[in-house]
């Protein structure tokens, strides 16, 4: 039950492009979206694209969302097609720690994996500058980057727990 309400928010945020109902809400460098329509109709999360300079190219994708009575946000991280997936998506937030998500599905928009945050993860990403993020691309070379965690805890607290 608790594997389907989660994969249920996971495809609502990776979900093809749909109407909503306010313009994206930004907080820094993260920036907050809610479903109009469908299924998901008034649940909101929050979410940050990096893109390579010259082509726009999606490099990585992270959003957060509560699922049905969560008490912690649900991460999804979103990769390119043709990276190599066996290694997953590891994450750290600053210098501390890391978590590795096993990528789940791919579709047109990318390979996605999921991550529920523990409570430790969730302070870190609370309380850090910087999301440290890796993964292999198609030739299994490391792609190594950080995200920002600039303006994440005032966007996950503009965001309604789901009951």
């Amino acid at each position: 039950m608790i594997a389907a309400v989660l994969c249920a928010l996971a495809f609502a945020v990776s979900a093809a492009p749909s109407v909503r109902a306010q313009a994206p809400q930004v907080y820094q460098d993260w920036t907050r979206h809610c479903e109009e329509q469908g299924e998901f109709a008034g649940r909101c999360y929050i979410r940050q694209t990096l893109t390579l300079r010259n082509s726009g190219e999606m490099l990585f994708e992270i959003a957060a969302g509560y699922p049905l009575g969560g008490e912690y946000p649900l991460l999804l991280m979103t990769i390119p097609l043709g990276s190599f997936l066996p290694p997953g998506i590891v994450i750290g937030v600053d210098d501390t720690g890391q978590w590795r998500a096993t990528v789940a599905h791919c579709n047109a928009d990318g390979c996605h994996a999921y991550y529920r945050m523990t409570p430790e993860l969730y302070r870190m990403f609370r309380q850090g500058r910087w999301l440290n993020v890796s993964y292999q691309d198609g030739s299994r070379r490391a792609n190594r980057f950080q995200a920002s965690l600039n303006g994440f805890s005032a966007a996950i607290d503009s965001i309604d727990r789901a009951p």
